[in-house]
């Protein structure tokens, strides 16, 4: 009789075991094969894993958990300002805003006296053009109608017959209709007096003040019929509009 003899049929694949480590067709568990063994035929891929994940951690597509951990560090370090750091520029910028504010104001306060001193110059002008126009009235009214009076007279302008005596079209409006605090031109308002008890005005004093003392302007101007500029260097009080006080040695003429 002729013995059969089975052969030996070629195991399938491995297969990840939950109960043991995985055994190769010839019985070797795959951590005790030898590597050469290992390395042939359908193991081959698995020495070929350590070579590429080195090959693509070099080229930056794979990144270890220290390189993670590297960069994580950091980012942390790379995200924002220490507190010191912050108070460093805090006070730099308070440095700074201390310097230059005081300036500032300073800067803003030669802007207004240089206006309002201008302003003066330009009622002198028209209150020789108004009394050259109007003899019979001489210089404008005292007080805040005579500063209206060189003005248009309302703020749409001249009235449509002409310059009267009430609104001569001498001056604009803002500077006609600064006679109070409120309607400040520049950060100054003005004020008109007179030695004349009446018509007509042969004579006059206008005069200038802060708006706000210290903050808008420090010095006060006036002047009389000559067209001569004083000042005082320290003025906080309403305009000068005194012909006598405006003349003496506390208002020095302004160069």
């Amino acid at each position: 009789m002729t013995q059969l003899v089975s052969q030996p049929t070629k195991s399938a694949k491995p297969t990840a075991s939950t109960s043991g480590p995985m055994v190769t067709e010839d019985g070797l568990t795959f951590e005790n094969k030898p590597r050469a063994a290992v390395c042939t035929g359908y193991y081959s891929n698995f020495c070929l894993w350590p070579l590429k994940c080195e090959h693509n951690r070099q080229l930056g597509l794979l990144k270890t958990t220290s390189d993670k951990r590297r960069e994580g560090t950091h980012m942390r370090k790379q995200k924002g300002f220490s507190l010191i750091e912050l108070l460093i520029v805090v006070a730099i910028i308070l440095i700074i805003a201390a310097i230059a504010i005081p300036n500032l104001l300073r800067a803003r306060i030669s802007a207004n006296e240089s206006s309002a001193a201008s302003s003066i110059r330009t009622i002198n002008t028209a209150e020789v053009s108004f009394y050259s126009t109007y003899p019979a009235q001489g210089y404008s009214t005292p007080g805040a109608a005579g500063l209206l009076a060189l003005g248009p007279g309302a703020v749409t302008g001249c009235p449509a017959g002409g310059p009267l005596v009430t609104a001569a079209c001498l001056i604009d409006w803002n500077l006609s209709n600064a006679a109070t605090i409120a309607n400040a031109k520049s950060g100054f308002y003005f004020g008109l007096g007179s030695t004349s008890a009446g018509v007509p005005y042969l004579s006059y004093t206008v005069g200038g003040s802060a708006a706000a003392f210290n903050q808008t302007g420090v010095r006060g101007f006036c002047s009389n019929e000559d067209g001569v500029i004083h000042y005082n260097a320290s003025w906080n009080a309403a305009p000068q509009t005194t012909w006598a006080t405006c003349v003496s040695g506390a208002w020095p003429q302004l160069q």
